[in-house]
């Protein structure tokens, strides 16, 4: 099935309202610009590493609600950029993530990794005093929706979206987690 250019260019608007309704915010609050950080994240269990870039409202006092935003199959996180945006925009902190076998990530492709790459995100948004730990939510379009609905068996989300998600590689995966 094609998908017309319309439906493609609306794609980018429904992820952004449904992922604030998720987290519960009123489109119409902004509070401006956030700073954009490239990271590095290496979880100090293993040495997994996660790329990604960090948006941090600047004009909201922490500590904050986040989320943590993966792309779709055969993209990176420059996918998520304009969500990743209008996400901190509203004041919510982004860790716009590479899933595995994506973009600048040094790992393998595979659902289990891709839970990985959460377990890893969620560990260093926990670290940072400036988060608010209860209030972290996973968010995704497509192949990174599908990591985020699979990601509270790995880690304690607040809340989940996901767009496009179209089939469950991990539920026939044996090397998904099993809590």
């Amino acid at each position: 099935m094609k998908i017309s250019s319309k439906v493609k260019q609306l794609i980018p608007i429904l992820a952004i309202v449904a992922t604030c309704t998720c987290l519960g915010l009123h489109l119409g609050l902004s509070f401006g610009p956030a700073s954009l950080e490239k990271v590095s994240i290496v979880d100090s269990g293993d040495g997994w590493v996660v790329k990604g870039d960090l948006y941090v409202p600047r004009f909201k006092a922490a500590p904050l609600p986040a989320v943590i935003l993966s792309h779709g199959d055969g993209a990176d996180r420059s996918q998520m950029t304009p969500i990743a945006t209008a996400i901190a925009e509203k004041g919510i902190m982004v860790l716009n993530i590479d899933l595995s076998g994506y973009g600048e990530s040094p790992n393998l492709w595979s659902p289990a990794n891709h839970l990985r790459d959460y377990n890893a995100s969620y560990n260093y948004l926990a670290s940072r005093s400036d988060v608010s730990i209860p209030l972290i939510s996973a968010a995704g379009f497509s192949r990174g929706g599908e990591a985020a609905l699979w990601s509270p068996t790995v880690v304690p989300v607040k809340n989940v979206a996901s767009l496009g998600y179209t089939w469950d590689s991990y539920a026939f995966n044996s090397s998904y987690p099993a809590n």
